[in-house]
């Protein structure tokens, strides 16, 4: 799980991220990304109902999400307010290896990751 100093708290830090960052969209994984250089970056996940009704399902593709996030995190070349919502159920069945590189493409799309692996 990603670390609490890397998560968002409340709505207002989410809301300006997506009022002034960018949107990125790849597989039914949508990235609004907004640079910050005065401290480090926080990422939340939103899974809506309209993806599942079940609170079960959505928890955990969050939890896969952030787990996802939290090994990508090494390789991100700055500090980012990012919000990833997810437009279907599809990230539930899907293999975690799967998961992790559709991200991963996310993040090179909106280019904020290093091409070193960690």
């Amino acid at each position: 799980m990603l670390s609490r100093k890397n998560r968002f708290h409340g709505r207002k830090g989410i809301n300006s991220v997506y009022k002034y960052g960018e949107n990125f969209n790849l597989n039914n994984i949508s990235l609004r990304i907004l640079k910050r250089n005065n401290y480090e970056g926080r990422v939340a996940v939103v899974v809506s109902k309209k993806v599942s009704k079940s609170a079960v399902v959505r928890n955990k593709i969050r939890r896969r999400i952030y787990e996802a996030v939290r090994l990508l995190q090494p390789r991100l070349n700055g500090n980012y307010d990012m919000v990833i919502n997810i437009y279907n159920e599809s990230a539930y069945d899907m293999k975690y290896e799967d998961l992790f590189v559709t991200l991963e493409d996310v993040f090179n799309k909106a280019g904020c990751l290093t091409d070193r692996k960690s």
